[in-house]
């Protein structure tokens, strides 16, 4: 079990990377403010499940 908690701590690592990849691109204007709040909110919506699932196989 500690080894697919480890691998959904680097999953969360390269979801949070993302985050900022996307924000970054917005403040540069690559990405129009639409186009990033959908997929935000897509992002935000995913770290909040990840999470979630970490914490539910970690406290087992």
């Amino acid at each position: 079990m500690q080894k697919v908690v480890l691998f959904l701590y680097i999953a969360f690592g390269s979801l949070r990377e993302l985050h900022y990849q996307l924000s970054l691109s917005k403040r540069l204007g690559f990405l129009r403010n639409h186009d990033s709040s959908l997929l935000e909110a897509k992002i935000v919506e995913t770290e909040k499940v990840l999470n979630g699932l970490i914490r539910a196989l970690r406290d087992d």
